[in-house]
């Protein structure tokens, strides 16, 4: 997952794009000429995905307060629900195991605390 996927499931934040209808090279050599891919058609797959993903995690805590936040290690963060959630999230490349709990590089595993 890239680190901006891991970012939204880590904080609980929504997602922000940005698209237009028209074609890229309409910003080509204006003030928005960074903005080098913009178009819908070059990004709707992506972003579906993405969204579809955070959904499917941040769905699962909706409407709950986020209770504590902490670094477990250099890379690895744990988000704490009040429903009784944590999703913990690992942005090295390498897996990541400790204290029964096992993260696979860039991803994340939810658990359920009491």
């Amino acid at each position: 997952l890239t680190f901006e996927t891991l970012k939204a499931i880590e904080t609980g934040s929504g997602l922000y794009m940005q698209m237009m209808y028209a074609d890229d090279m309409v910003v080509v050599d204006t003030d928005y000429d960074y903005m080098f891919s913009l178009n819908y058609e070059n990004q709707l797959t992506d972003i579906v995905t993405v969204y579809k993903e955070v959904a499917s995690v941040l769905d699962q805590v909706a409407g709950e307060v986020i209770t504590k936040h902490e670094k477990l290690a250099p890379g690895v963060y744990c988000t704490t629900y009040s429903g009784g959630k944590q999703i913990v999230v690992n942005y090295l490349s390498q897996d990541w195991e400790a204290d029964g709990i096992f993260v696979q590089g860039n991803n994340y595993t939810i658990l359920e605390v009491e």
